[in-house]
């Protein structure tokens, strides 16, 4: 793939923010069917199903407050990458895309809350139309759909896909472009030339590295990457803006590295990660 080169490099954003607390404005409304405590714990063995029901539980002052849905009896996806300390303790919320009945985890970072797994949504029937990494199926409930911007997919209701500056308070909020990507990517899952370098999630982000799919029937060496679709990015219908996160082990430092490059040009063959962010 032929990719031109990036635009400008990311620009550090100064902004007050305020610090992760009670607030409910990603909370999910609970049904009439709820249950104690103990049995909404056991939702967290998670398992594909295709009812709408779901189980919920207050979890406290200080932590993200959710309805905590029982993926015995709906689609959900996985919890595998998340930090599983601040899933343990419940930090995470959560959310129902009524369009496919399928649950995404959400996590609040300043002022911003944003979905913790990329998106996931895929309508045959529609111009929605997403792949799944290598071609397997499996890799879709891990890792999301990719998406080419021909896809014209949107996010759940509510919630949009994450344009350019959004990206930036979120960069700004965690550090800045040498060590966002570090601290925003997922504790497991990253390679490069044989080594771990996987990151450290600080804020529950738990980016994924699923890299993109290049053309057809070809996907990157997706392991130390991952990229990202911009809001609104395009000049034309024939180009398109991405965020992109790498990671490297610096063997003379003996640490793991990243960068991020930011705006990247996407053809229309290309097909990459979303992630959403809750309307403002």
């Amino acid at each position: 793939m032929n990719r031109k080169p990036a635009l400008y490099s990311l620009v550090a954003v100064t902004m007050a923010f305020v610090a992760c607390g009670g607030d409910d404005s990603n909370s999910v409304a609970a049904k009439d069917d709820r249950t104690s405590s103990s049995s909404a714990k056991s939702s967290s063995s998670r398992s594909n199903a295709s009812s709408s029901s779901f189980y919920s539980e207050d979890l406290g002052e200080g932590i993200m407050p959710s309805g905590t849905y029982d993926c015995r009896f709906i689609k959900c996806m996985s919890t595998e990458f998340l930090n599983q300390e601040m899933y343990e303790a419940g930090k995470y919320g959560e959310i129902l895309d009524e369009r496919d009945n399928q649950v995404y985890n959400t996590i609040k970072i300043g002022e911003q809350v944003w979905l913790a797994q990329n998106l996931n949504y895929y309508d045959e029937h529609s111009s929605h139309f997403g792949y799944c990494l290598d071609n397997q199926q499996s890799n879709c409930k891990k890792f999301g759909h990719l998406y080419s911007y021909r896809s014209n997919v949107g996010c759940p209701d509510g919630w949009h896909i994450a344009d350019e500056f959004e990206w930036q308070r979120l960069i700004a909020f965690v550090g800045d472009s040498s060590t966002a990507c570090q601290k925003l990517s997922s504790q497991k899952g990253w390679s490069r030339d044989g080594v771990d370098v996987s990151g450290t999630d600080d804020y529950g982000f738990s980016m994924v590295a699923a890299g993109a799919r290049l053309n057809t029937d070809e996907y990157s060496e997706y392991r130390y990457y991952a990229e990202f679709l911009l809001r609104y990015g395009y000049r034309n219908r024939d180009e398109e803006y991405t965020v992109k996160f790498f990671k490297f082990y610096d063997k003379d430092e003996g640490v793991v590295q990243g960068y991020i490059s930011n705006k990247s040009y996407i053809d229309k063959f290309t097909a990459v990660s979303i992630r959403c962010i809750k309307d403002e």
